[in-house]
Formats: C-alpha cells, sequence, structure tokens
C-alpha cells in the first residue's frame, strides 16, 4: 500500500474505482513496473556509466528472465490448464473452513 500512498492523493477511492471497472489486476501490473523501472532507472544513474538506460535494463531483464527460468519455460497445453484447474477445485472442494 505504500507504494499507492506514494504516489496518489486518494489511494483507496482509486482502488475502489478499480475494482469497480476491472482494472484492478492491470493497475497493480502497471504500478509493480513503474516501480521496477525507477529502480532500475536509480540504479543506471548512479552506478552505470557505459551504457544506455534501454541497454541496461533489456540486459537486466534478460539476466532476470534466465535466473528465474521464464525464457525457457513453456506454456501449457489446454489438456495441462484443464487437470490444473480440475485440481484446484479438487482442493478448494475438499477444504473446510471450520477445522
Amino acid at each position: 500500500m505504500d507504494l499507492v500512498y506514494k504516489r496518489y492523493s486518494n489511494p483507496m477511492e482509486l482502488i475502489d474505482n478499480m475494482i469497480s471497472f476491472s482494472n484492478f489486476s492491470e493497475f497493480i501490473s502497471e504500478l509493480a513496473d513503474n516501480v521496477s523501472d525507477e529502480k532500475l532507472y536509480d540504479i543506471w544513474k548512479s552506478k552505470v556509466y557505459d551504457k544506455s538506460f534501454a541497454d541496461f535494463k533489456n540486459e537486466m531483464m534478460a539476466k532476470w528472465k534466465k535466473n528465474t527460468g521464464i525464457e525457457t519455460s513453456e506454456t501449457m497445453t489446454d489438456e495441462e490448464m484443464e487437470t490444473t484447474i480440475n485440481d484446484s477445485y479438487k482442493i478448494l472442494n475438499s477444504f473446510n473452513p471450520n477445522l
């Protein structure tokens, strides 16, 4: 929440509106991207002198993707997705909040 309060004068109203218009996840994703860019920019301007910001950012994103395995991961097939959804439903249906 601190990230939202830092940028907006009335974040609760903003968040309520984002939820009402079904844009909340997009808003949070955009906010996270902006924060990430700001942090990378701060690092670049204080420590990197031989590259443009765009080159530095691309290099950092490539390293991040490699370290997290994102660039090598494959998308799920429809069958795998259906199996995952069905497994999730089974877990949720067996959940008993009274325990």
